[in-house]
């Protein structure tokens, strides 16, 4: 039992550490970041600090950066948040080279 737990934080800790690469990288080019999460299923907690909504889900074997601009069908508007320059950004290819590294 302490294998499978300890193994679980391992790979919660490596799974925080690629997304936030993910992160930190789409910040650094303005790319507005919609959702941060750990975990895939329900929330178990969620908190909106400006422009972004930091989850911590229930099953933690993986996580997402949500970036304004990622869904191709996406309609921009005024409901959605802006860069700071106040246009909707195209996504930087940079915001995806830290998940090969990692």
């Amino acid at each position: 039992v302490y294998t499978a737990v300890m193994s679980v934080l391992t790979l919660g800790v490596l799974i925080f550490v690629h997304e936030l690469g993910h992160f930190l990288v789409a910040k650094w080019c303005r790319v507005c970041v919609l959702d941060f999460s750990i975990g895939f299923g329900r929330a178990i907690w969620k908190k909106k600090y400006g422009e972004t909504t930091y989850h911590l889900r229930i099953i933690p074997l993986g996580g997402y950066v949500k970036m304004l601009g990622d869904d191709p069908f996406e309609k921009f508007g005024e409901e959605q948040p802006s860069a700071a320059d106040g246009k909707a950004p195209q996504k930087s290819e940079g915001s995806e080279a830290p998940a090969p590294g990692l």
